[in-house]
């Protein structure tokens, strides 16, 4: 009987975690822990953060760093306390896990993932894969994945644009921009410290402040312009505020600890006007429009329209027209006001004139990710794909990469009825790369033994060698028997690499 499986979409900021056949919805928990810098310097980790009511004293520490997860003591404290019994109750040795890792992950840390999985917590199997390839298991597209798609995930450390090719994420067009929620948090605290008050230790109010009153500009240009423009004195002999300022009035870190905004036009609170406000008036769209342009900030990185096309040029250009077609985003950064919009009609410049362009966007984009791996969790053909513990000790982490990423990977998706002279195309253009492939195969077939003649010959003495350049005239002549084949060495198993040990995984 296949063992139950439990979910992990082990994100930067938050993990999302359940277990497949009893949790349709994640159980969302902080990625992180905090220290008190004062008093009994108190230790919280992940959900306990909740029971914290001093955070301006708090300490953060984080496993991920750009999109890389770089500590792997932090992790696996967080891990311990997922899977304790006050959380989640996980039995490791009695389940099988599906996490989540970035696209192009690091070889070293992805083999730290197989050993903290098998090695510490003893899991009966396990399978790693991206997010790009669970979501064609969702509805993000619609009931039915199509051919090609392009998935747009930004989430709290980077922003990865990934092509689909019938289900299947193609490494060669996945794009990536160092540019995620934690950097624009961090570029909105400095602008806020500089401009109006000292918020360099207070990050979660800024991270309100971002969701509250961000959004993605329309045209930049003309909202600067608007953002700078001084509004003539009304009949009352005052300056009415800037149509585009909002203000959000600060906690007082004693009795609330996050603030709230106010309505357009009101620079006071009327509960708490003793309470300090900010008035945010181009810094609402400046700060997301670092994805749309990088190079804002000094970053010389494309951006998110221009990776989109680079990503859809490196697909078969049969299936472009529908990539442009089926453009899905997920991640908490794509839920500003107006990014879909501005992200359509920066495709739409440069996108072919006779191709439509359609952007989807999920329900819920922090956990559309863990959702779509439901389905796919409870199917069979993930007990097929899940590494058991004796195949890892067998292969170790090498064989174990070359397992999850091997052409099991292929069918992990069905191809879908629709679109069958694109998918035709398709299969004309992989039967004529496989015939190629296999001619070339045949002709290295026969270089193969003469390579191993030569060196055969190497290894003879003199006399030998003249023996054998003797029969080698003769059969090239046709007066001679040839020589028989040199067999070829025994394959080295692959247990024989060996692997990590713990120490070495504690220090990836």
């Amino acid at each position: 009987m296949a063992p139950p499986v439990f979910i992990l979409d082990n994100g930067a900021s938050t993990i999302k975690c359940g277990f497949a056949q009893l949790n349709p919805k994640p159980r969302l928990i902080p990625n992180r822990v905090a220290r008190l810098t004062k008093g009994f310097r108190q230790l919280f980790i992940a959900d306990e953060l909740e029971k914290c009511t001093a955070w301006e004293d708090l300490h953060w520490r984080v496993p991920f760093e750009r999109g890389i997860l770089t500590n792997w003591d932090i992790e696996k404290v967080v891990w311990d306390r997922v899977f304790s019994p006050a959380v989640m109750n996980v039995d490791p040795r009695e389940l099988s896990l599906l996490v989540t890792e970035p696209p192009l992950n690091l070889p070293n840390v992805a083999a730290s993932y197989d050993q903290m999985v098998f090695e510490e917590y003893e899991f009966a199997s396990y399978f790693r894969c991206t997010s790009a390839a669970l979501i064609p298991h969702g509805k993000l597209y619609g009931p039915k994945m199509p051919d090609a798609a392009i998935l747009v995930e930004s989430g709290h450390s980077f922003t990865h644009v990934t092509p689909l090719l019938r289900g299947v994420p193609v490494p060669a067009g996945i794009r990536r921009i160092d540019i995620g929620g934690n950097m624009m948090t961090n570029h909105l605290k400095t602008i806020l410290s500089f401009r109006q008050f000292e918020m360099m230790d207070l990050g979660w109010v800024v991270q309100d402040i971002k969701h509250r009153l961000c959004y993605v500009s329309q045209d930049f240009k003309a909202d600067i312009e608007a953002a700078h423009i001084t509004q003539s004195k009304g009949a009352d002999g005052k300056i009415p505020p800037n149509p585009l300022s909002r203000s959000y009035v600060l906690p007082d870190l004693a009795a609330e600890m996050l603030g709230h905004s106010l309505p357009t036009g009101r620079a006071r609170s009327p509960t708490h006007p003793d309470h300090p406000t900010v008035s945010l008036t181009n810094e609402r769209f400046s700060i997301p429009e670092l994805l749309f342009h990088p190079s804002n900030i000094g970053l010389p990185q494309a951006g998110l329209a221009e990776c989109v096309q680079q990503a859809i040029a490196a697909l078969p250009e049969e299936a472009r027209a529908l990539a442009w077609y089926n453009i899905g985003v997920i991640g908490g950064s794509t839920m500003f006001n107006g990014f879909c919009q501005r992200l359509e009609s920066e495709i739409r410049r440069r996108a072919p004139t006779h191709f439509r362009v359609v952007i989807h966007q999920a329900e819920d984009p922090i956990t559309c990710t863990y959702t779509s791996a439901v389905p796919f969790a409870q199917s069979r053909q993930y007990h097929q794909l899940a590494v058991t513990k004796q195949q890892y000790e067998e292969v170790g982490s090498s064989g174990l990469r070359r397992l999850l990423a091997g052409d099991k990977r292929a069918s992990l998706t069905p191809v879908p009825a629709s679109s069958k002279r694109k998918a035709e195309l398709l299969e004309e253009d992989e039967d004529e790369e496989d015939g190629a492939h296999a001619t070339e195969e045949e002709d290295e077939e026969e270089v193969v033994p003469k390579r191993a003649k030569a060196r055969a010959g190497r290894r003879v003495s003199g006399a030998g060698r003249a023996g054998i350049g003797k029969k080698k005239s003769a059969s090239a002549s046709g007066s001679g028997t040839p020589l028989p084949p040199t067999p070829a060495p025994a394959p080295i198993p692959l247990a024989a690499h060996g692997r990590q040990t713990r120490s070495r995984a504690k220090a990836g």
